[in-house]
């Protein structure tokens, strides 16, 4: 029987499913921290510092990914200014992982993060994160210098070309740390990220992508 297919659509952030798979996320990530399953108040503390409710357009949108009635994953951005989106919330349940539902979100999150009129994507991640880590190698990503200090993040990353100087599609950012690539044409993908909470590592440097 043939299964059916992966679906991507926008929801609201404090939707049922919303919330249900952002405390999967967080139960994810603070459990890699540790090294242990996370408690129900770690993530609970690590969802109330980043909040999610402005993850609808126009200030940000969050994705979901769904096979029929199940939820196989998210993935968000906000808007930080006028050409500039961080992703964030990008996480596949790990029965999922493997099998290209984060590329379906990554290049879905992009395409919608261009009719919201922005440009450029940032996001963080984590060396724990090796999923993450991954995809966002196998979309073309290098690692550059973090664009933030905050000791409860990931290590920084926006998503703009910056080793070719010849690359006109590209907006150079990197004052701020990070490099950041315009958004191009439909289909050229742009990987999403995570914000480590309760201390996250910070060694891992940007990440950087040639369209």
């Amino acid at each position: 029987m043939t299964p059916s297919p992966i679906l991507i659509s926008a929801t609201s952030p404090i939707s049922a499913e919303a919330r249900a798979v952002s405390y999967r996320y967080y139960a994810d990530l603070v459990g890699r921290y540790y090294g242990r399953p996370a408690t129900r108040m770690e993530i609970l503390d690590a969802e109330a510092g980043y909040p999610s409710d402005d993850l609808v357009a126009p200030s940000g949108i969050l994705l979901l990914a769904r096979r029929g009635p199940i939820v196989l994953g998210c993935a968000g951005m906000r808007v930080r200014s006028r050409e500039i989106g961080e992703v964030t919330r990008v996480f596949v349940e790990p029965a999922s992982r493997g099998k290209g539902v984060g590329r379906l979100l990554m290049e879905e999150l992009e395409l919608k993060s261009r009719e919201l009129g922005v440009d450029a994507l940032r996001l963080d991640t984590r060396t724990d994160l090796v999923e993450a880590r991954g995809l966002y190698a196998s979309l073309g990503y290098l690692e550059g210098e973090a664009h933030n200090t905050d000791h409860t993040r990931t290590t920084g990353s926006e998503s703009t070309a910056v080793r070719q100087a010849t690359e006109v599609d590209c907006v150079d950012i990197t004052a701020s740390g990070g490099a950041a690539r315009r958004l191009g044409s439909p289909g050229a993908a742009s990987a999403g990220g995570h914000r480590g909470p309760q201390a996250a590592r910070n060694d891992v440097p940007a990440l950087l992508r040639t369209s």
